[in-house]
């Protein structure tokens, strides 16, 4: 066993107590000028604007999705036409999607995989049936049959994000878990709202006007891995402004077990902001357009010090765990307060709201929300690395220029033709 000194231990220590305190401030923080931001009210003041079938189409990228594409299909407005975007599918999806008989289904199949082209190919499609919006939608969602009619606040706005929550299906403590995390989400999508824009729209669902989303796209690296958060940091860049509907509620699957969790958390999705710390750079240092306000670049600004954070935590915590591992206690004391007091913030506040759904709130959620907030941060320091990794690919090793979809335009048309 190695030895330290006294002062180093101490060093250590207060590095990692410094890494708590950010991580607790900052989230109570926000939480409580989410609340603020929610009471100006402004999405309740607003009406919605429904698309009749000429206007809008929906657009759903599948790849292997025999056993999810059904029930989805089911349960979206029938007036809607539908493109299904197959991209090196090698089960049953095709067949799956016409044993529906649909008529206002049509399928597209591409041998090349990839969401992000596959939504592509869905939209140029869309564009040229003379659609000028389109609603991206994963394969495994539920569409309320509350709204037969897909609607927007604005239909000059470049994306509508729509509040995504889980299915109500029998939730064991990682569901639970992540339903509230879905719904804490949605709130901050809420305030950023009222304050004139989104930082990002879910890649399971959102409003996209066709001519901003196709120009906004041509910059786009065409990674699946962060396509969405991409999507959102480059319509920031170009000042184009990310709206949020309350109303239309969309539900899909998130992970039942550990295993398909880290699948979807740790290779995917907390790869995302490292991937796009590019982008999230040009929001915070270079001129935005008006789209990309004081708030925008504060949230980019916190998703930047979260991975800062993350590294300093990883770098001191196995020294604290051998060196002081009874600080571990009081700082998991002080979550665990930190966490039941965020909780009855939402509680409170948000009882009334219709996207903060809180049938699927458990116990056992609020006891066991600290341990999934470390599996989180576990599965953040796993996807740095590759997040750099992507990072070398795109703008290191290779002219990036290259790799952005603005220059495989043309194939995409012809592939359609």
């Amino acid at each position: 066993m190695f030895e330290l000194d006294q002062d180093t231990i101490q060093a250590v220590l207060l590095t990692f107590l410094a890494t708590y305190t950010f991580s607790l401030t900052t989230d109570l923080g926000r939480t409580f000028l989410e609340v603020f931001f929610n009471s100006l009210r402004k999405n309740g003041s607003r009406r919605l604007q429904p698309f009749d079938e000429t206007e809008l189409a929906i657009v759903i990228p599948c790849h292997n999705s025999e056993h999810e594409i059904g029930p989805t299909l089911k349960t979206l407005p029938s007036k809607y036409k539908v493109y299904c975007v197959l991209n090196a599918c090698r089960d049953g999806t095709r067949a799956a999607i016409e044993a529906l008989n649909l008529s206002n289904v049509e399928v597209i199949e591409t041998a090349q995989p990839g969401k992000i082209r596959a939504v592509l190919l869905g939209a140029m499609k869309a564009r040229n049936s003379s659609f000028s919006h389109f609603l991206l939608l994963d394969d495994d969602i539920e569409w309320s049959t509350l709204f037969p009619d897909i609607a927007t606040y604005d239909k000059l706005a470049p994306i509508t994000a729509l509040p995504v929550v889980p299915t109500k299906e029998p939730a064991n403590w990682l569901r639970a878990s992540q339903t509230l995390e879905y719904q804490i989400m949605c709130a901050s999508k809420r305030a950023q709202a009222n304050l004139g824009n989104v930082i990002m729209a879910s890649g399971a669902a959102g409003i996209y006007r066709m001519d901003t989303f196709l120009s906004a796209m041509r910059d786009h690296d065409g990674e699946h891995i962060g396509d969405d958060l991409q999507c959102s940091y480059i319509h920031h860049v170009k000042g184009l402004k990310i709206d949020f509907v309350t109303e239309q509620v969309v539900r899909t699957k998130p992970p039942y077990s550990l295993k398909d969790w880290w699948k979807q958390r740790a290779k995917r999705w907390e790869v995302s902001p490292v991937f796009n710390l590019y982008w999230a750079l040009r929001i915070l240092f270079k001129r935005p357009g008006a789209g990309a306000g004081w708030h925008i670049r504060g949230v980019t600004l916190y998703r930047s010090l979260v991975i800062v954070n993350d590294l300093l935590r990883l770098v001191s915590f196995p020294l604290v765990l051998v060196f002081t591992p009874h600080v571990l206690v009081g700082v998991w004391g002080i979550t665990y307060v930190s966490v039941i007091s965020k909780l009855l913030v939402f509680r409170f506040f948000f009882r009334k709201e219709d996207y903060i759904l809180w049938d699927k709130v458990m116990l056992s959620s609020v006891l066991t929300y600290p341990l999934y907030g470390s599996f989180m941060w576990v599965s953040r320091v796993y996807a740095f690395p590759k997040g750099i990794a992507l990072n070398w690919r795109y703008y290191v090793k290779s002219r990036r220029s290259l790799n952005t979809l603005g220059s495989k335009f043309e194939t995409l048309e012809k592939e359609l033709q």
